[in-house]
């Protein structure tokens, strides 16, 4: 895991949150392995201009010119890189400003449910952009993925951000 992968190799929160979060479970502390701290590496997925952690970091993003859609291609991606966050910041909880970061993520999708109808929000279609507070109706469904996903965050918030 490299904060500057280089061109061609791209980083993805999904897999690298995951690893940490599986080497934590099996007795690792990944935040200071060989005088190496991946959990604060893992921070480039955290965008603080939206509050959240997207999939692919701010600087992959540019550097790509990919299309920045503020977290709104994918309730799938969106969401469980969020919900990883989650678990890692269950894991270490003491780690720099990861209490501010997960106040923010449940702040955001909360943010999100009431953008959507709050007590009867709907979330058909493929993604949230979360700096227009719109839905991404996109081509195809993902609507549980972000549901059961936002549930889970707002579910654990209370647990985690003290």
């Amino acid at each position: 895991m490299d904060r500057h992968s280089p061109a061609g190799s791209p980083q993805e929160a999904l897999g690298e949150i995951a690893s940490v979060v599986g080497a934590t479970l099996v007795g690792i502390d990944k935040s200071n392995q060989d005088g190496i701290n991946y959990v604060d590496m893992l921070r480039t997925f955290y965008w603080p201009s939206l509050g959240i952690a997207r999939n692919q970091p701010t600087v992959q993003t540019a550097l790509a010119g990919q299309a920045d859609l503020h977290g709104g291609d994918s309730y799938w991606y969106t969401t469980a890189a969020n919900v990883l966050y989650y678990m890692l910041g269950a894991q270490y909880p003491n780690a720099a400003n990861m209490t501010e970061m997960l106040r923010s993520i449940a702040d955001k999708f909360y943010d999100q449910v009431v953008a959507l109808g709050g007590a009867s929000a709907n979330f058909d279609g493929q993604g949230f952009n979360f700096s227009t507070r719109t839905k991404n109706a996109g081509n195809r469904n993902e609507g549980g993925d972000g549901a059961a996903g936002t549930a889970a965050i707002e579910l654990w918030a209370p647990c985690q951000v003290r």
